[in-house]
């Protein structure tokens, strides 16, 4: 069964879907709020530019990444980097 069996997945997974799903309805919700304007065309195109601009420039990145180190020890770290982040509480920086 491979990873369809992983009892793990069904939540990340649903998470994902429900984080792209708000993506695109802002997306939309921009690109419409936006064609009454007299520069409607190029407004649009940026708004599509700057909701994708994140994903083309950290894929490289992530997949050399991926590719350099062993995958659960590269996914562990940068969970406990980003969780750290969210916390405010960065490792090598002191908290006040």
């Amino acid at each position: 069964m491979g990873a369809a069996a992983d009892r793990g997945l069904p939540q990340p997974l649903a998470a994902t879907v429900a984080a792209n799903i708000g993506t695109w309805t802002q997306t939309v919700g921009a690109q419409w709020l936006l064609i009454d304007a007299p520069t409607a065309s190029t407004l649009v195109a940026l708004v599509q530019t700057v909701s994708l601009l994140p994903t083309l420039l950290l894929a490289l990145p992530a997949a050399t990444l991926a590719d350099t180190f062993d995958v659960g020890t590269c996914s562990c770290r940068c969970t406990r980097w980003s969780w750290s982040v969210v916390r405010g509480s960065v490792p090598g920086r002191a908290v006040p």
